[in-house]
């Protein structure tokens, strides 16, 4: 959901002005009534927060190696919006989240999956959401 989110932006309008303090030590100021847009692809492509294997598909990285938890990779708050956040984030959050759980579940129990020799060039649109302008084909093979 970070490299190939469903949501391609976020836009909000501040209520309040602000001060938003950057990462490099410098600061923007927000004024009452600006409208202010976030890119997803961006955001969870940053290598600030993501590091340099930024566009690297690398599920381990989330995983606790310790016990005591020293070495866990923790996200910076608002580096991952994947459903947005706060009050008007993503009304489907809960049952989106166990939904494709129980789906990737039910099939890697019965599947083993691979891209099928048959795909070809996987191409990205982006509308409101993202998806792939011609889809994605995947070979099925039972497990045994």
């Amino acid at each position: 959901m970070r490299l190939h989110a469903v949501a391609t932006q976020l836009i909000r309008t501040a209520t309040k002005g602000n001060i938003l303090e950057l990462y490099d030590g410098n600061s923007i100021e927000v004024k009452k009534g600006t409208t202010i847009l976030i890119q997803f692809n961006s955001l969870h492509r940053n290598k600030i927060y993501w590091g340099e294997d930024v566009n690297a598909f690398s599920p381990e990285r989330w995983l606790v190696k310790n016990t005591d938890e020293s070495d866990m990779f923790i996200p910076i708050p608002g580096s991952y919006l994947p459903f947005g956040e706060g009050q008007h984030n993503c009304i489907g959050q809960k049952i989106a989240l166990v939904e494709i759980k129980t789906v990737l579940i039910r099939l890697l129990q019965k599947y083993n999956l691979s891209l099928s020799a048959k795909q070809g060039p996987v191409v990205s649109i982006a509308k409101m959401t993202l998806g792939l302008k011609n889809g994605l084909l995947v070979d099925l093979q039972p497990r045994t």
